[in-house]
């Protein structure tokens, strides 16, 4: 009977691996293409005083709250003339709220407030808003960047600094845990993969650290020194280099010496350095932070154990006889059951506290990205279940052909793996379903009334920030075909019954093709009524009426 054909087992390896890299490389490629831009996932909720404010007196502080915990960069207070005020910090530059004290009382001016910050995932966010103090207020109301520039490299990065922080610890554990069933030959190449991989996540961790620092003070090679500083200042670059570091010493400490408890204390290290990538995502943002950190940190390890067993495994394919490599296939797979149970548990939990409805998963980015990930994962585990049922009892039973279709199935869920490395690589780069509700809860408060004339004309009337106090009252004016109106002129007339206040009658300001008002009348909580009368030619007046709750 004829054996086996190494010379095409070989082959079909060699055409795997030129598989798996032309589509690596297609992926990079693809990626270093692409204008990539970092979204903020910080939203600024409120702010004293706020955006189109008139205040009577100089205020005697400055107060920015976010929905997360942000690291401020920058603050700047200017007036109209481009002259900065002294703004000093009241207490800590980080926090969900950031107060800062003019260093002296400000005289009557118009004031701009400009400020730059950073979130706990990583993500910078800018903004600013303007106030009059004495003066009349001005019509622009808070505008936030929610665009930061990127290295493009950043989304190769990322992949490049997980794939080989989880080679490296999976690979470390594994190496102790099967010991006694490995040979020589295979303890040997796994210490020459461990070096490479250990070696990749230092090269890696400096790389995200000086593509968040780029991420934060912009791209200029003039400007490295900086760049590195912000990024060694930011929790993504903390725990990108903290996790290397960790890393590279459990690999150094396992070479030297692999038995006894210096081998214990190497995968530990290794360990320890996995679950440091927990302390910067948008994982820790999300309410009750303990839970968020605790569920990564575990989700990271276990996929760390998973992908370095796997590849072990594969370099045990090598060396071993067919019953050894029966009797470690029989032991990994023992061991993958609950693994990938609590993997799969703790990524259920981090994916619900992101996505905002089950919808999100088709209507939004992060949930396309994360459905590709979901899809991934479960070409993975088909793969492991046929390695289980089929591959493992042919070895058993002396099937010489197992060991080529095991080595062809590992190198395909390693492929995999990568893939799901990748993927949620560009989670971080994507703001979570999560956040864009914050987002649009905020933008909320602008209340919005759209009201039509008897002959089919309407109105957009909006209210900023739609709550009791100063007010911008913005109108806009369609034709019934959704054409716009310019009409010469318009007032408003705002009253309220409930709080017996007599009708106040405004003159609006044309401000393109909006006309704005900007005023304190709307004092009271409960319902007001606002009227709009606009004069369409000299002969036409149109009428329009809404209601608006305030609190």
């Amino acid at each position: 009977m004829r054996g086996p054909d190494k010379g095409a087992s070989g082959c079909r390896r060699s055409s795997l691996l030129r598989i798996g890299a032309s589509l690596l490389a297609a992926v990079l490629s693809w990626a270093l293409a692409i204008p990539l831009k970092a979204h903020a996932h910080a939203v600024l909720l409120e702010s004293a005083p706020a955006a189109g404010a008139r205040l009577s007196t100089s205020p005697p502080e400055f107060r920015l709250r976010f929905n997360e915990p942000v690291r401020l960069l920058a603050v700047r207070l200017l007036n109209a003339r481009g002259e900065e005020h002294v703004l000093q910090p009241r207490a800590s530059l980080s926090g969900e709220e950031l107060v800062f004290v003019p260093a002296e009382p400000l005289p009557a001016e118009l004031y701009t407030l400009s400020w730059q910050v950073v979130s706990d995932d990583g993500h910078p966010v800018g903004g600013s808003l303007r106030f009059a103090l004495g003066v009349d207020p001005p019509p622009a109301v808070a505008h936030e960047r929610w665009a930061w520039p990127t290295p493009s490299f950043a989304l190769v990065v990322r992949p490049l600094l997980l794939t080989s922080i989880f080679a490296a610890t999976g690979l470390t554990v594994a190496r102790l845990w099967f010991a006694d069933a490995l040979s020589t030959a295979t303890v040997r190449a796994s210490e020459r993969v461990l070096v490479m991989v250990a070696s990749l996540a230092v090269v890696s961790a400096f790389a995200q650290v000086l593509a968040q620092g780029f991420a934060l003070v912009g791209e200029d090679i003039e400007g490295v020194l900086a760049a590195l500083a912000e990024g060694l200042a930011s929790a993504s670059g903390v725990s990108a280099l903290s996790a290397a570091v960790a890393v590279l010493a459990s690999v150094s400490a396992l070479i030297m010496g692999p038995g006894g408890p210096g081998g214990v204390v190497a995968a530990l290290a290794a360990i320890a350095g996995t679950a440091a990538l927990a302390f910067a995502g948008h994982a820790i943002t999300a309410p009750p932070r303990v839970l968020g950190i605790a569920a990564l940190a575990v989700h990271l390890v276990l996929a760390a154990l998973w992908f370095g067993a796997l590849l072990l495994l594969w370099r045990a394919t090598r060396h071993l006889k067919l019953a050894q490599l029966s009797i470690l296939l029989r032991r990994f797979s023992s061991l993958a059951l609950p693994l990938v149970i609590v993997l799969l548990a703790c990524g259920l939990l981090l994916t619900w506290r992101q996505l905002a409805s089950f919808s999100a998963l088709f209507t939004t980015a992060y949930g396309l990205i994360l459905s590709a990930k979901v899809a991934a994962i479960i070409a993975v585990l088909l793969i492991a279940l046929h390695n289980r049922v089929v591959l493992t009892p042919a070895l058993a039973c002396g099937d010489a052909g197992a060991r080529a279709r095991l080595q062809r199935n590992l190198v395909l869920e390693l492929l995999g793996l990568a893939l799901v490395v990748s993927l949620a690589s560009a989670l971080s780069f994507t703001p979570p379903p999560r956040a864009l509700a914050q987002a649009q809860a905020a933008a909320a408060r602008a209340q919005l009334r759209e009201v039509a004339d008897e002959a089919g004309r309407r109105a957009r009337i909006s209210l900023q920030p739609g709550q009791v106090g100063w007010n911008q009252i913005a109108v806009s004016f369609l034709d019934a075909v959704d054409k716009p109106l310019k009409p010469l002129a318009a007032e408003v007339l705002i009253e309220s019954e409930a709080q017996a206040i007599e009708p106040t009658r405004v003159v609006l300001t044309a401000q393109g093709e909006r006309w704005v008002h900007n005023g304190p009348e709307l004092s009271l909580p409960g319902s007001w009524r606002i009227v709009v009368e606009a004069l369409l030619d000299p002969f036409t007046k149109a009428r329009f009426e809404a209601e608006f709750a305030l609190k």
